[in-house]
């Protein structure tokens, strides 16, 4: 009956062992994820800033100008994908998370602008979807751009 017992109580310390390693390595990636998803807009605002400073200084060749307004656009659009997908995964993490130990898990859920869950990702998004649309409207009108 011990050693049942004692079987039992070895397979529980395994599983617990294990679901405390994943909890760690979750834990981990989530930080890591909100670091990138917090970097992306600073690398957003650095690279389109160069590109455009680049683009209005351009002044001996005009055809230079497009390519770089158009590669900041698709750059800007690309990075809002890229924040909307670290996003989801976070999600994901944050439901794994919550399982292993839902009494210590502090969740902000809430409704209206500042306490909806993806009231950050959507202030990014709409920020670069500005910088993008004006990157696009120099890549279509480059003839206001003559410096």
């Amino acid at each position: 009956m011990s050693s049942e017992a004692s079987s039992e109580d070895a397979a529980r310390k395994e599983v617990f062992d294990r679901d405390k390693v994943c909890y760690e390595q979750n834990f981990q990636q989530f930080r890591a994820m909100n670091q990138i998803m917090w970097q992306v807009p600073l690398l957003a605002i650095t690279i389109t800033g160069g590109l455009w400073y680049a683009a209005l200084n351009v002044t001996s060749v005009l055809d230079f100008k497009r390519p770089i307004f158009l590669l900041a656009f698709v750059l800007d659009a690309a990075l809002i994908a890229v924040l909307w997908r670290v996003r989801h995964v976070m999600s994901a993490y944050m439901v794994q998370i919550e399982r292993f130990n839902p009494g210590s898990f502090v969740k902000a859920s809430g409704r209206g602008l500042f306490n909806w869950p993806y009231t950050v990702v959507t202030a990014f998004s709409v920020a670069l979807a500005i910088a993008a649309i004006g990157s696009l409207i120099g890549f279509l009108n480059i003839n206001w751009l003559r410096v």
